[in-house]
């Protein structure tokens, strides 16, 4: 099985995870209700089952387990992270236990996976950083749609680099505002899917799509991008890529400060769209895609696993008070808000 993958090592990228430090019995944990319920854990489990490394073994067993990953971190809107470091498990296995936390702005409570951890709280000796759990697929005719578009933007302005993006022209491209429109909200199926496929259309017609950060420093559209074979431009200055993929090779990354000279750029590099373009779908298969992502994700554990035990303290370090001042002001502007409203003011307050 990993003979097959070892042969594109030298153009995607070093594959020593295959090779992992030790094969792990491994328990998912939630603590947002029972793990035999959890959809999140439902979802591991599935990607576990279609693992072709066959390294790593799941086992609903906890004392079992060489590794005790809590996966539903982002179901929480606490971000102490309270209800999971007072769990049972976290207690009785402190060795074991790490955590996968996708939410765009975490707090290291455990060792573990992070999407989001910004450059400069990043702790290299127990965090890892990764893509989300739920690889991306795309249809193979999506991905044989030629391109007539040098790049494009659908986004929500979330973060301060997406207005200079938004405000971008060019006369190969396409650059849209979808802030009116939440693609986490499933309400209305017909108008979800109608958007969906539109933005799925734009990417695909795209050669370079740009995948400037949110509200976290990572972002799903880079997966995306990569799993449909397009050359994906980061614009991220705090985001840590995750081990592995040569980066550098296959995708562009522009400071946030220089998003305005994105066109000119893009059009210098188009020359080297093909081979960029297909590194970036290698890569998508090698690393992030459905039959291996279990497999590259508890690798990374197993190397973080002797760091397991050091559990944050319920309070302490920059992170945490970071997080608290902004927890406090936005509890304040919200309280703010609710009072003009009921004083008949206030309409414009951001």
């Amino acid at each position: 099985m990993i003979t097959s993958y070892n042969r594109a090592v030298s153009a995607a990228g070093s594959n020593t995870e295959a090779e992992s430090p030790r094969a792990l019995r491994v328990y998912f944990g939630a603590f947002m209700g029972p793990a035999e319920d959890s959809p999140v854990v439902r979802a591991w489990k599935e990607a576990a089952a279609l693992d072709r490394f066959g390294i790593h073994q799941v086992v609903d067993d906890p004392e079992r387990a060489d590794l005790i990953l809590f996966v539903d971190l982002h179901l929480s809107k606490d971000w102490r992270l309270r209800a999971l470091l007072e769990h049972g498990l976290v207690r009785e296995f402190p060795e074991k236990v790490m955590a996968y936390d996708e939410r765009d702005i975490p707090w290291g409570a455990l060792p573990g996976l992070y999407c989001c951890m910004p450059q400069r709280h990043f702790k290299a000796a127990h965090q890892k950083a990764c893509s989300y759990y739920v690889p991306v697929h795309l249809p193979e005719e999506m991905r044989a749609v030629k391109p007539d578009c040098l790049f494009s933007f659908m986004g929500m302005r979330s973060h301060p680099v997406r207005g200079p993006i938004l405000a971008l022209r060019h006369h190969r491209s396409i650059v849209e505002d979808t802030s009116g429109f939440n693609f986490c909200d499933r309400s209305d199926p017909v108008a979800y899917d109608r958007q969906k496929a539109r933005y799925l259309s734009t990417m695909t017609r795209s050669k370079f799509v740009l995948c400037p950060r949110g509200a976290g420093t990572a972002s799903i559209r880079l997966f995306e991008t990569l799993a449909a074979g397009r050359v994906p431009v980061i614009v991220s200055d705090a985001w840590v890529p995750p081990e592995g993929p040569p980066w550098d090779k296959f995708c562009l990354r522009i400071s946030e400060r220089e998003a305005k000279s994105i066109p000119a750029r893009l059009e210098a590099a188009e020359v080297h769209y093909p081979e960029m373009a297909a590194l970036s779908h290698q890569v998508h298969e090698l690393w992030f895609s459905k039959p291996v992502i279990f497999h590259r994700m508890i690798s990374k554990c197993a190397v973080l696993l002797p760091a397991a035990g050091r559990v944050k303290r319920p309070r302490g370090g920059l992170r945490y008070a970071e997080l608290e001042l902004r927890e406090a002001f936005h509890k304040g502007r919200n309280s703010l808000r609710r009072l003009l409203r009921a004083a008949g003011v206030g309409v414009g307050l951001p």
